[in-house]
């Protein structure tokens, strides 16, 4: 039944939820189980209880032909960091290998910006066998694998 219910719960005015109320439409529901009817041995949202795996996959497959249609989900933009921007960062010590903050914000950036990583949580997630290093007739080069995001929210 919840499947069916993440497929055709909509607003008054018959229009879907944008993906994040969805979302959190779905969490509310997991709280009156636990709450008001002391069922604290289910967690639809839970990876790991492969009870509601179908109820998980539905959820996940509704939030991302949402965000396909665009219902919820605002475009940010953000203009890149040009030349200059990044020289300031080196130069102000923002950015620096003299001190672990600076070699911390560098990681961070130049994960941003080489491997495409945007998420805090593409950073929490990073494991090092994603990193292999070799040589070829250029040099030497670094290549990053990235793994398989689990859902649109990422």
């Amino acid at each position: 039944w919840l499947t069916r219910f993440i497929f055709e719960i909509r607003k008054q005015d018959g229009t879907p939820y944008p993906f994040k109320t969805l979302y959190g439409i779905v969490a509310a529901l997991l709280r009156h189980f636990r709450d008001n009817l002391g069922r604290h041995d289910m967690n639809f949202l839970n990876r790991n209880d492969v009870r509601f795996a179908e109820c998980r996959n539905a959820l996940d497959t509704r939030m991302r032909e949402l965000t396909a249609q665009g219902v919820g989900g605002e475009t940010r933009r953000v203009d890149p960091l040009t030349e200059e921007d990044e020289e300031l960062l080196w130069t102000s010590g923002t950015i620096s290998t003299e001190t672990a903050t600076g070699l911390s914000y560098g990681v961070f950036y130049y994960n941003c910006k080489v491997f495409g990583l945007h998420s805090m949580d593409d950073h929490l997630r990073l494991q090092v066998d994603q990193y292999q290093f070799g040589r070829d007739n250029t040099g030497a080069y670094m290549e990053y694998t990235g793994s398989v995001c689990e859902n649109v929210q990422g």
